[in-house]
């Protein structure tokens, strides 16, 4: 499905949280069974959905590369989606004085983010990026979320657009009408993260 998307290259993300334990060898293992079942079709990186709580920074501080995507330096982070700690900012710099660049994942389905949306531009400016999910333009979660991940797309918010795919069916691994969704809001005019990775898109 992804490929017949136009996806060349999917980052995979299980969770990391006090649910589901990260264990990065055996998720890259599973990478190659991935690539044998994609055939040529789509390439691979490992990274995760980090969530932001002090005992995950403790660990990300120690080990840095451990939950990085890939190679890079780059770091999915997670907010619960009812808010955000207190000390959110102070987590993220934390992370930043490590080498990490924090990508604040789909803060447009975050409750407190949705309203108080100055707080991603706060985070951008300490040196996070920011990733939108892709149905979330599209109205999948509703008009709150939609119009939240407008305002950060016109203020050019948003680093990356991810499909957030989680099945094939609500969720799945689809970025074709996101893609339009933005170029019909701001054009084409598009920047590229490529810093040791193909693409940051799925």
């Amino acid at each position: 499905m992804a490929a017949l998307d136009g996806i060349t290259h999917i980052v995979a993300t299980p969770h990391c949280d006090a649910q589901f334990e990260y264990d990065r060898e055996h998720f890259t293992d599973m990478l190659a069974t991935l690539s044998e079942v994609a055939d040529g079709r789509l390439t691979f990186s490992i990274g995760c959905d980090f969530h932001v709580t002090p005992h995950n920074v403790a660990d990300a501080l120690a080990d840095p590369q451990r939950f990085a995507i890939g190679d890079s330096q780059y770091l999915l982070v997670e907010f619960d989606h009812h808010g955000i700690p207190t000390n959110a900012s102070d987590l993220l710099l934390a992370l930043i004085s490590r080498g990490m660049v924090p990508i604040v994942t789909h803060p447009e389905r975050n409750a407190f983010l949705i309203t108080h949306p100055a707080t991603v531009l706060r985070f951008i400016e300490a040196g996070c990026l920011v990733q939108v999910t892709a149905n979330a333009l599209t109205g999948f979660w509703g008009s709150k979320s939609r119009k939240a991940a407008e305002w950060l797309l016109h203020r050019e918010a948003v680093h990356v657009v991810a499909s957030d795919a989680h099945d094939l069916n609500l969720r799945p691994p689809l970025l074709s009408e996101a893609r339009d969704r933005v170029a019909a809001l701001v054009g084409w005019s598009l920047k590229v993260i490529n810093d040791g990775l193909d693409m940051l898109n799925c």
